[in-house]
């Protein structure tokens, strides 16, 4: 008994309903034909896997329809014992079953195929499958199921329907975690991942579908499809999930109206502000005065302005001195914007000279007291033109400055002129009384990581990303009303100024990629290659030396190994097995493809009918490339062209089909989507012109996915991209891509001894190639240490 690795329990009762129970002779005769057609079409050398596993599933079908009376029989069932083991010795009816699962797999899948079934035995699945190959979850029997269908639909994509059982055996296979890289058909890992990650999936799928009324969308967008679906998803969980994706926390419509901290004075020229405005419009005008030099005090709003020519250190400093002569007065400190016409070495010399103390600010407002009071100015020059039909400012501009100073001011409630150091106190009090009011609570924690607006930069489309790339911390928080925050880059390092809770945005930065803008220089250092490179959103100070660990040239070169590779889909056996160590990444260098597919292929069908369906024709259609119209009229021409016309318009480019009563035509595959169909089997009843021109061209990207690669998420799924690549030679060339710009992915495995590469258009058809090979060449590397939390 210590050897047993199974053991089948049954009662003394069963048993002898078992040796007492007899199926039919005819019965058992064409069980026993079934079982031997089954072993046939699995070990037929000559069939594809596709037409094996076709035939294979009709056979089945017959089988259990021949053996229903044994239903009534006492189903036997394997307990769980030792971990599957693919070269077991053992000769029973279900471990021949689990060998008839490794066989009928395509020989690409049978590694995946027997490390399932293996996590399927283990003691807490709750899976096993009857001598006939029914499958038992939790000791229910599922009716009309079979092992092998079930592993083959689970492992690759199909063109059969589901098969019976498969809500239950994606339930079990959840419920012990099954590994993402055995499930590989995207449609039962949807299926999967709806039901490990419930709440991620379907924000996954509804996000990212461009046909949702909700993708891309906010918060509010989202709540609400969520609500109309019946999904309970708190608008926090939802505020949580958009925080870690790029596409929303790069678009987010930043606030650009919102209460700031007041500007607090101690008294009359405590501090200026100072700014210079640009009327170079009104030059030929004005006798050459392109800028208006303005000053401003804090707290009696009194200004002053002078014309310039130009703006160079020499002119600012000439008219800043003069402004301090006129009645005698010089602040303490000095604010204005980072212009360099204040930052220049002359002019703060002569404010050193002056002991002026000097400053500029750092937020999206600048010198808001002075910018405030330019657009007053403006308004009034603005008024002055309309009025007298001139653009002439320069003879009246002090008459300006007169009147503004002498008009009373809302918020001192005096004019500037009347302002001295006698009732300075009771400006004070009307501009500042109220400033000692509750404390408000801080929006950020220390800590936290969070984008900085870009709404400072003038004349940005809405569309465009409002956001930095780069992704700052919190590193100190400080009270005053209302609050603001001063934030740290990667290396820790503070940067200038203080910032708003309205100018920053919270990200969960999940992936911890970066993007390469553009590589800088590139060096060879022991052997290795290195490329010194800028890394998109950050500034000059973050450029870094990528090193070039692994270059691998990947060709369809196993032709002996793997003998069902195509010029499309094919696996490579490497030279030797790669390892790695750490987080790493790929990415594709360079793509070598000859620029020849068909753009009919044998998946394309046609097919017509004159007699309202009573009868079709179907069409023999020659796979090749159809480069012209007279190829397509060629190609579509039937032996009734008074019932079905086809007419090409030159202007549009679309095609117009002329059907009379009764005539119908069908279509299916890349030739319903190159003739300009919005679907792939359209059937025409009667006359139309199709919304889109004809297009001949296609495919017109290539998509490039690799198995070593982390899935991510495109459109509702999630698939292994590498990159796609735009067609942009002329037909029948060979082509060769180099990618400088280099879109990294994360490598899913550690250590691997075979790749895998697939090549399809962009609604996941094989691209026919009609000669050559693919060629690509990957690039890896260590991912770069994150800062994100």
């Amino acid at each position: 008994m210590e050897h047993t690795k199974k053991l089948v329990l049954v009662s003394p009762e069963v048993l002898d309903r078992a040796k007492d129970s007899r199926p039919q002779r005819l019965e058992k005769t064409k069980v026993r034909e079934l079982e031997d057609q089954l072993s046939s079409v699995l070990n037929d050398p000559h069939l594809d896997d596709t037409t094996k596993m076709k035939r294979y599933s009709e056979v089945l079908q017959r089988y259990t329809v021949y053996h229903a009376k044994a239903d009534e029989l006492p189903q036997i069932r394997v307990l769980p014992g030792t971990k599957y083991d693919a070269q077991s010795k053992d000769t029973s009816q279900t471990r021949a079953i689990e060998r008839d699962v490794i066989e009928s797999v395509p020989r690409a899948f049978k590694s995946k195929a027997t490390q399932l079934l293996g996590k399927m035995t283990s003691s807490d699945s709750g899976l096993y499958w009857t001598d006939r190959g029914e499958l038992i979850v939790d000791d229910r029997t599922i009716k009309g199921s079979h092992i092998v269908d079930l592993v083959n639909d689970m492992m690759r994509k199909r063109k059969s329907a589901t098969p019976v059982g498969m809500d239950e055996f994606t339930k079990a296979l959840a419920r012990i975690n099954t590994p993402r890289e055995l499930i590989g058909n995207p449609d039962r890992w949807k299926e999967y991942a709806a039901r490990m990650f419930p709440m991620e999936a379907y924000l996954n799928n509804l996000y990212y579908d461009p046909s949702h009324p909700a993708a891309f969308g906010g918060v509010g967008a989202i709540k609400r499809a969520a609500k109309q679906d019946k999904r309970n998803i708190s608008v926090k969980k939802i505020t949580e999930w958009l925080q870690g994706r790029d596409a929303y926390t790069l678009h987010k419509p930043p606030k650009k109206t919102f209460q700031r901290n007041k500007v607090i004075v101690s008294g009359i020229d405590s501090q200026w502000q100072a700014d210079l405005v640009d009327v170079s419009s009104f030059a030929k005008q004005n006798r050459g005065y392109r800028y208006i030099l303005t000053c401003i005090d804090i707290l009696s709003k009194f200004a002053w302005a002078r014309a310039l020519k130009d703006k160079t250190s020499r002119s600012v400093t000439r008219a800043f001195r003069s402004i301090l002569k006129e009645q005698n007065r010089k602040p303490q400190a000095l604010q204005t914007d980072k212009g360099k016409e204040f930052l220049n070495k002359p002019f703060q010399k002569f404010l050193r000279d002056e002991k002026i103390r000097f400053f500029t600010t750092n937020n999206e407002t600048k010198a808001s007291v002075v910018e405030r009071f330019n657009r007053t100015l403006k308004t009034k020059m603005w008024r002055y033109f309309t009025a007298n039909g001139t653009r002439r400012y320069s003879d009246v501009l002090q008459k300006f400055l007169d009147g503004y100073n002498r008009s009373k001011h809302r918020s001192i409630g005096m004019a500037p002129k009347d302002v001295n150091e006698y009732c300075q106190e009771k400006v004070w009090q009307r501009l500042y009384g109220d400033v000692a009011v509750a404390e408000r609570e801080f929006k950020f924690a220390l800590g936290d990581t969070v984008r900085i607006s870009m709404a400072t930069r003038p004349f940005r489309k809405g569309y465009l990303p409002q956001w930095t790339d780069e992704v700052f911390t919190v590193a100190r928080r400080i009270q005053r009303v209302p609050p603001v925050y001063r934030l740290k880059d990667y290396d820790g390092e503070m940067i200038e100024g203080t910032f708003y809770e309205q100018e920053m945005q919270k990200v969960s930065k999940e992936d911890q990629t970066y993007r390469i803008e553009k590589i800088i220089r590139r060096r060879t250092r022991s052997g290795r290659k290195e490329y010194f490179v800028k890394w998109k959103g950050y500034p000059s100070k973050f450029n870094s030396w990528v090193t070039e660990v692994y270059t691998y040239k990947n060709i369809n070169s196993s032709p002996l190994l793997y003998p069902d590779n195509t010029v499309t889909h094919y696996r490579v056996k490497l030279a030797q097995p790669i390892s790695l160590e750490g987080q790493w990444e790929v990415g594709l260098a360079e793509i070598i493809y000859p620029h020849q597919w068909y753009n009919v292929d044998e998946e394309c069908e046609y097919s017509y009918t004159v007699n309202g369906g009573d009868q079709w024709w179907r069409k023999h259609i020659q796979p090749g490339h159809y480069g012209s119209m007279k190829d397509i009229f060629e190609l579509l021409e039937t032996n009734y062209l008074e019932h079905i016309k086809y007419i090409y318009h030159d202007k549009t480019r679309k095609l117009e089909i002329r059907l009379e009563e009764g005539a119908q035509v069908r279509f299916k595959g890349r030739l319903a989507d190159m003739l300009g169909f919005q679907t792939e089997a359209p059937t025409v009843t009667q006359s139309i012109t199709l919304d889109r021109p004809i297009d001949l061209r296609q495919p017109h990207n290539l998509f490039v996915y690799c198995d070593i690669v982390e899935p991510r998420a495109v459109g509702h799924t999630r698939v292994p991209l590498l990159r796609v690549v735009n067609v942009k030679q002329r037909y029948g060339e060979d082509v060769s891509m180099i990618f400088t710009n280099i879109h990294y992915q994360p490598v899913k495995q550690k250590y691997f001894d075979t790749i895998e590469m697939d090549i399809r258009d962009s609604v996941g058809r094989k691209v026919p190639f009609v000669r050559g090979n693919v060629i690509v060449t990957l690039h890896f590397r260590l991912k770069r240490a994150s800062h994100f939390v």
